[in-house]
């Protein structure tokens, strides 16, 4: 799943890949209140629970954990695709 959408092709360049993620933020809020797994955990004290009402807070940090984590990935695996130089905007 990435929530940025299609809106994503149109902020990529040869040296850099963008994800539309910044101001994204109503997925982490559905995954926190149904207790969905993410890629990442939101939740690390109780995965899989649901938190049928997350704070501002909440849906913040685990954003903030979202990104820091897609960027790892990216970081991980950019070489098997050849974007060794490239680097990872979130817009």
């Amino acid at each position: 799943v990435m929530p940025g959408g299609i809106a994503e092709i149109f902020h990529n360049s040869r040296d850099a890949e963008a994800s539309v993620m910044l101001e994204r933020k109503g997925f982490v809020k559905l995954a926190l209140q149904t207790g969905s797994i993410l890629p990442i955990e939101l939740n690390p004290s109780e995965p899989g629970v649901p938190v049928p009402n997350p704070t501002n807070q909440q849906v913040e940090d685990g954003h903030a954990l979202f990104l820091q984590q897609m960027r790892a990935l990216f970081d991980d695996h950019k070489a098997a695709f050849g974007w060794s130089e490239k680097e990872l905007h979130f817009v």
